[in-house]
């Protein structure tokens, strides 16, 4: 690939995916225009990533906090309210709440369309644009945080601050 078609964020390397990859893809995707090859892992990730990435790399990390890193569909949601109910009360009103409210998706918003069609969602719904990322900001402590990026795409904090 050439210069033209490569972003470098910070110390990350994007690169688009080739045209092959790209049909691929496509037969798979729910509103993603294209892809990116990401870190030295080339993590497929969609073109909405480039937006994102600076604010996943400066995230603010706690020693409270506590991170479920995992690949999809490898028991993540499973492990999630296990973890979540290890550390909080089980039998609290927040139990009952959605699991995106409790333990938000960290990289949910890279993952779809900005201009994601809200029509008949509640304000409060975690899949509307920047609901998810205002969820991940506005948790008290001990947060809850899951993601599937690989350690070189989170924040640059964890390595410092080592949460849980």
């Amino acid at each position: 690939m050439d210069n033209k078609t490569t972003t470098d964020s910070g110390s990350v390397r994007m690169v688009p995916v080739s045209s092959t990859d790209m049909d691929r893809l496509q037969d798979v995707s729910i509103h993603i225009p294209s892809f990116l090859k990401v870190g030295p892992e080339r993590v497929i990730m969609g073109s909405f990533f480039t937006d994102w990435y600076s604010k996943y790399e400066n995230f603010p990390v706690y020693q409270d906090d506590t991170w479920v890193v995992s690949y999809p569909k490898s028991g993540t949601t499973w492990t999630q309210e296990l973890v979540w109910c290890l550390i909080n009360d089980p039998k609290s009103p927040e139990a009952n709440l959605e699991l995106m409210k409790r333990f938000p998706f960290f990289e949910f918003e890279s993952l779809r369309s900005p201009d994601l069609n809200t029509t008949g969602m509640r304000k409060d719904d975690p899949l509307p644009p920047g609901n998810t990322w205002q969820i991940s900001h506005n948790l008290s402590a001990p947060r809850t945080i899951k993601s599937h990026l690989p350690k070189e795409l989170l924040p640059q904090q964890i390595w410092q601050v080592k949460p849980k």
